[in-house]
């Protein structure tokens, strides 16, 4: 009860600051406050004071409007987005518009995790809104994550072009005694024999994991990665790489995050007419 009570203080004081800027300002925010069911990410774990938060907004901040609340799920603690989940924020909803006496505009049901239920007919009535980015910046990650499609979404829009700074015929497997490599793990490589290996110039400082990258060229396989390199197999690819050619790769999610950014990658935006 005494950490209740110092996080309702605590909300109420922040609160109060927003409602002093608004009263300088002289405007009126609108604004969701989000509720935790599980993901255990941001928003409020106990009910009441989370109800008892959206009714001081409601009550003392004349300058900050309560348009709605909200949840998010899958992000953090990989919580799948559920009508039982929905159906639960209907009902927190319905408690804080019985306490401030009128309907609440907004009632988020999530981001593109969320959209699964959508697609699948099962997203209870009442959930009015999503707040979906990667879903629609990168249509693929929602597609080979969930197996949903967006119709009309190209794939294609966004691509990652990385130069071949160095390119030659190695063994497959390290050679010599086996340690933990720059990010303190231990890997154990496949020997397959002398393979062509090409290296790029980025690595998990520009794209996170690297290896979750998707080559476009057929038969070019991602082997490993450093914080600024990664290593390419290119043997199968059916043609002849040279020092300053560049590949193209598709992005996953969190891949995209890390070159948008980071300040070593170059972003270029090209515009179709079609």
């Amino acid at each position: 009860m005494k950490h209740e009570k110092l996080m309702t203080l605590l909300w109420s004081c922040v609160l109060s600051f927003l409602l002093s800027f608004g009263a300088v300002a002289c405007v009126v925010s609108g604004f969701s406050m989000m509720v935790d069911l599980g993901d255990l990410r941001e928003g409020f774990w106990n009910r009441d004071e989370f109800v008892s938060a959206c009714v001081y907004v409601e009550k003392n901040l004349p300058h900050v409007h309560l348009a709605g609340i909200g949840v998010n799920l899958g992000c953090y603690g990989s919580i799948q987005p559920t009508p039982d989940k929905m159906n639960n924020l209907l009902t927190i909803a319905h408690h804080v518009e019985a306490r401030i006496g009128r309907s609440l505009e907004v009632i988020s049901g999530g981001a593109s995790s969320s959209y699964t239920l959508v697609h699948w007919g099962t997203m209870p009535e009442g959930i009015n809104h999503l707040r979906l980015g990667g879903s629609i910046a990168n249509p693929m990650n929602i597609r080979l994550g969930r197996g949903l499609t967006f119709p009309g979404l190209r794939e294609d829009s966004l691509r990652l072009t990385a130069e071949i700074v160095e390119i030659h015929e190695k063994a497959s497997a390290p050679k010599g005694q086996s340690t933990k490599n720059w990010a303190g793990e231990t890997v154990t490589r496949e020997d397959k024999g002398r393979r062509w290996r090409a290296i790029l110039a980025l690595g998990s400082q520009d794209v996170g994991d690297a290896g979750t990258l998707i080559p476009v060229d057929d038969g070019v396989e991602i082997v490993g990665c450093s914080s600024d390199h990664t290593i390419v197999d290119v043997t199968d690819s059916g043609r002849v790489w040279k020092t300053g050619d560049t590949l193209i790769f598709k992005t996953r999610y969190a891949n995209m995050l890390y070159a948008f950014s980071g300040k070593h990658m170059d972003v270029t935006y090209v515009y179709d007419a079609e």
